[in-house]
């Protein structure tokens, strides 16, 4: 993070003050959530509207984490700018839009800051400790405040540390100390040439934004699709615009050396037998998640850890009774969007007695390039992995009626079970976040999808392609009864 820029000096000092205000400590705080970030913050806040009337949130970074300070916030901006570039065809100008978006998502993350600050949560009656916590026993931490170490006791508390970025164990890395998707919203000027390793969520919609702006970018993979958790024709979709944007996409190719060159980063990579050499100014690494473990001392409150991850169980509960933990830091493969879906569900479990389930929680993610990519549910392989019953009902929305009026590409596709179960779906649209949320609630709600049919949808929206899916599921289920009928008399006869 820039220290010189001015709307960077106002963020900090609204998620990590330099001089915050030490809170009076109670005998025992009924709940204390370790991470501050975005988790961290609803677990803290529900917690509240729960009835807890003593929070302590212990913090070692910035409140807000990566989703205010080097994820979808930020990204979100640079992308905007991205899409403005991409109409332009000199490179000068190309550069200006880049400069002044970085400028634009600076002014925008210091006003977001403004619902997670320290100031705010005070107010919310939330004591804050910014420092690392480490467990003493079973219902007390110790936080070392810099030099200064409380204690805190508590009745329950919640993990939602996270995660920090991989680096692989490839040669060279340890010297070259490759970039991480923070280090991207430092960049005072664009780069020239670019890679990036890694075609998850994050590498692609980097890896779109500065072909756009106008740099030379690789992309490098060792999946044979992009987007490798999507639905296969997702990923076909989206690599076709990455292309037609300039990326070079490099896929089935691993990283054999990285080393450091006068004027940037020189790369090895293997790809079907042959090797490659490419030659950057700057190196970004996507190679998966770590769990943020290190230093909470958990063998000390009886928290076991699984793969490097906290165990829990289904309501979240970790191996200690009044210990919960969420998000990226525990043992289950979940998206990371649903972090705060999970903080929520935890705290009910914790403080209500409660035994929500977190396989119950509909998760949906997206990949916010352009188009976006958003998924919800089980995807196809999935369901073909566990031999479940399922069928396709699609709709393209070039031929929808908002598609025609705006020259819009995009799909939406739904997996069924027999009875009209919605078991997934997927959007690829520009925006296909949001087309997504009906369907979401849809399936959390347990609906089938010719429920959600007879429901007006005004004219001309898009979200109508789904009220045309769910008429014709409506019409499907209503003629299979009576042929399920017939069937039964004949077999009788």
């Amino acid at each position: 993070m820039l220290a010189n820029d001015t709307s960077d000096q106002r963020f900090l000092e609204k998620v990590r003050p330099l001089r915050p205000a030490r809170p009076e400590i109670p005998a025992r705080y009924d709940f204390l959530v370790i991470g501050g970030g975005a988790s961290g913050i609803a677990a803290a806040r529900e917690a509240k509207r729960l009835g807890a009337e003593r929070i302590a949130l212990v913090e070692a970074g910035i409140l807000g984490g990566d989703r205010l300070a080097y994820g979808a916030v930020p990204m979100l901006a640079l992308l905007g700018g991205a899409r403005r570039a991409a109409k332009c065809a000199d490179l000068s100008e190309k550069r200006r839009i880049f400069a002044e978006t970085m400028e634009m998502m600076r002014r925008k993350r210091n006003r977001l800051a403004d619902d997670c600050s320290a100031a705010k949560l005070a107010s919310e009656g939330i004591d804050l400790f910014y420092g690392r916590a480490s467990f003493d026993g079973p219902k007390s931490v110790s936080v070392d405040l810099g030099g200064e170490k409380v204690r805190l006791e508590f009745a329950k508390a919640l993990i939602a540390s996270g995660a920090t970025n991989a680096v692989p164990q490839i040669p060279g890395f340890s010297e070259l100390k490759p970039l991480q998707l923070g280090d991207v919203f430092d960049f005072e000027a664009l780069p020239e040439r670019l890679a990036v390793m890694g075609a998850g969520p994050h590498g692609v919609e980097v890896a779109q934004a500065f072909a756009r702006f106008g740099s030379e970018v690789y992309l490098i993979d060792k999946s044979d699709r992009v987007l490798p958790q999507g639905e296969e024709r997702a990923s076909e979709l989206l690599l076709r615009q990455l292309e037609e944007d300039g990326v070079k996409v490099r896929l089935l190719a691993g990283v054999l050396e990285a080393r450091q060159r006068e004027n940037g980063v020189r790369l090895q990579i293997e790809r079907f037998g042959n090797d490659e050499r490419i030659d950057v100014d700057r190196f970004l690494v996507f190679a998966g998640r770590v769990p943020n473990v290190k230093g909470l001392a958990l063998e000390n409150c009886g928290v076991e850890v699984s793969s490097g991850a906290v165990l829990v169980n289904e309501h979240l509960q970790t191996t200690a009774k009044a210990i919960y933990a969420c998000g990226d830091v525990v043992a289950l493969a979940r998206s990371p969007q649903s972090a705060e879906a999970q903080a929520t569900l935890a705290v009910r479990n914790a403080l209500k007695f409660g035994r929500e389930k977190i396989s119950d929680l509909v998760v949906p993610w997206v990949a916010f390039t352009e188009p976006e990519i958003a998924h919800v549910g089980r995807t196809e392989a999935e369901l073909k992995a566990a031999g479940a019953e399922f069928r396709k009902a699609g709709i393209s929305f070039t031929d929808q009626e908002r598609g025609l009026i705006e020259e819009e590409d995009g799909e939406m596709e739904i997996l069924l079970g027999p009875k009209g179960e919605i078991l997934g779906a997927d959007v690829i649209h520009p925006f296909a976040g949001e087309l997504l949320a009906e369907i979401s609630l849809a399936m959390a709600r347990g609906l089938k999808l010719q429920e959600l049919a007879g429901i007006h949808r005004p004219f001309p929206t898009r979200i109508r392609a789904l009220g045309e899916l769910a008429e014709a599921e409506r019409r499907r289920q209503q003629s299979a009864g009576p042929a399920a009928r017939l069937r039964g008399l004949l077999r009788k006869g």
